[in-house]
């Protein structure tokens, strides 16, 4: 009876102890401990800097299971991790993959791992040290690289890659290594820095980590004056300035430095009076007018842009002289409806100036409305959505960026025309005009439509001739303006010829001077039968009134 007693109280302990001993087994099966080349065929390893490294040799898998199962567990962290983005370990093996985080220091004392269960392990000081030669911790080292060189002009900061270099670093080995950029100068480059912004050079990381001195450094303009200044800070031009930059740096390897080196950085600095802006700009408009933008000292490629809810495609500038630019901002006719005046604000900026307006608009007075018919044929072939929509898309299309041409194909002038009429004679509609078109059995027709242009009715064979010099950008046939051509002539200024019966030797890319015929007059597309000339104007795309051009 005790025997049996003992028996049962053998089983009830195995009962209880039970759960400890699966909890074991399971911390055994799945801590790093239990890692070996028969249960895992794959490592992955993702740097901080998000750099993938598969290791699937045996060799490789062998060296990472090596040390983590030599790691040493431990009940707290030896140091602060909190601020560092760990390198991700992920181990798989029988389907599985167990995810383990390791934060790795240069110092081969302080490499933590953290395994799937979140308990602690320092890795051994000789494996750290053997760890850390490996590509997948060459991260570690970019504060022992040849730092970055900027150029900074307030907000703006530019790389500036050296043209030659000679650096040596320190791993965890205490072996010398050799380190080269990716890329070197051409010594050509240049960097832009703004008149009255702060503007330094520096270098990252700067002179608290990797201390350094300039040996040699030169600031020479075209002309040959040189500037004996210290920092380009103590530059203060009264004009655009381009200076060559000469300068040789050294990072000495005096006090146990465990990265030193040389480099030479060639480039040019172009020193820039910022564009300030000036506009005319009214408090009332029409649509199909025009605002006037100028700019002083913009150079090429200087940013520019325009804030607003009026119908633009942004903003161009052209020079008109050395140091003076214009563009023009259309009001355009898409944002309005019927003849409400409505305010809109406007901005206009450049990196260092900026223009701010509110501005009332209102749509042109078309008069009273003037229905054309056309047929049912007429409608299919020439305006039914799907025609409409396809000259929409071409005309975006050979508008959507402007030539890229040196300058203008005519000069700006305040007191000149910067249009000449294609044709002689007053046009019929004007920009703005209503036009009702109606279709026969169709409910409403094709309905509204307000005037792009000038529409001139004219004689068989009337020449129609270039408004000013430009460049062919369209010269085809579409079903709703039939022949078509349309020239870009500087400054955003597109120009269109709509319903030509014949062409007269042109084609997209010609260059056509003012005054040069283009072709005839005629019917081609839909114009109710009679002989027109539908001529309009854009800005970048975007249709305006053309008495604007010609006044």
């Amino acid at each position: 009876m005790a025997r049996g007693n003992k028996r049962k109280n053998g089983t009830l302990a195995f009962i209880f102890l039970l759960p400890l001993l699966l909890m074991v087994l399971y911390l055994v099966l799945n801590t790093n401990k239990g890692l070996s080349l028969e249960n895992v065929n794959k490592i992955t390893v993702i740097s901080p800097n998000a750099s993938t490294t598969v290791i699937d040799t045996a060799a490789d898998i062998e060296f990472y299971l090596d040390i983590m199962n030599g790691a040493q567990h431990t009940d707290s962290s030896i140091r602060e991790v909190d601020g560092e983005s760990p390198m991700i370990i992920t181990c798989h093996h029988d389907g599985k993959s167990d995810e383990y985080k390791l934060y790795p220091t240069l110092n081969a004392t302080g490499c933590i791992l953290v395994d799937p269960q979140k308990e602690l392990y320092v890795l051994d000081s000789g494996d750290a040290k053997q760890l850390l030669l490996r590509n997948e911790l060459a991260y570690l080292y970019s504060n022992y690289f040849l730092p970055t060189m900027k150029v900074i002009s307030g907000d703006s900061e530019t790389v500036v890659l050296p043209v030659d270099s000679v650096w040596n670093y320190y791993k965890s080995d205490d072996v010398l290594y050799e380190y080269s950029p990716e890329y070197y100068g051409s010594g050509n480059e240049t960097y832009v820095i703004l008149k009255g912004f702060d503007n330094q050079i520096t270098f990252t990381p700067g002179n608290e980590i990797l201390p350094y001195t300039v040996t040699e450094v030169s600031y020479i303009t075209a002309s040959g004056t040189e500037y004996n200044i210290d920092s380009i800070s103590q530059l203060d031009l009264s004009v655009d300035t381009v200076i060559a930059v000469d300068m040789k740096v050294e990072w000495s390897n005096k006090n146990s430095a465990r990265a030193f080196g040389s480099a030479e950085y060639k480039f040019n600095l172009l020193y820039d009076l910022p564009a300030t802006l000036g506009a005319d700009i009214k408090d009332n408009y029409t649509a199909g007018q025009i605002i006037k933008v100028f700019a002083q000292n913009l150079n090429a490629g200087e940013e520019t842009g325009v804030t607003t809810l009026l119908d633009m495609n942004g903003i161009g500038f052209d020079k008109i002289d050395e140091d003076t630019s214009v563009a023009f901002l259309p009001i355009g006719l898409n944002r309005l409806t019927a003849e409400e005046e409505k305010t809109y604000s406007i901005t206009i900026n450049s990196a260092a100036d900026s223009i701010s307006k509110d501005i009332k608009v209102k749509a042109p007075d078309g008069g009273i409305w003037t229905p054309i018919n056309a047929t049912t044929e007429e409608y299919t072939a020439c305006l039914s959505p799907e025609k409409i929509a396809e000259f929409r898309q071409a005309m975006a299309a050979a508008t959507a960026k402007r030539p890229e041409i040196e300058e203008p194909y005519f000069k700006y002038s305040e007191t000149s025309p910067m249009l000449k009429h294609p044709v002689s004679g007053n046009h019929k509609f004007g920009f703005g005009k209503k036009v009702n078109l109606g279709v026969p059995g169709s409910e409403g027709g094709v309905g509204a439509h307000t005037c792009e242009g000038f529409v001139y009715e004219l004689e068989e064979g009337t020449k129609v001739r270039a408004a000013q010099k430009g460049e062919i950008v369209y010269c085809g046939s579409l079903a709703t303006t039939g022949n078509t051509v349309v020239i870009y002539h500087g400054y955003g200024i597109y120009s269109y010829y709509f319903h030509l019966e014949e062409y007269d030797d042109i084609r997209v890319g010609t260059i056509v001077n003012d005054g040069r015929v283009i072709g005839t007059a005629g019917k081609t597309g839909f114009t109710a039968g009679k002989t027109v000339l539908n001529f309009a104007v854009s800005i970048d795309g975007v249709f305006v009134d053309p008495q604007y051009f010609f006044e």
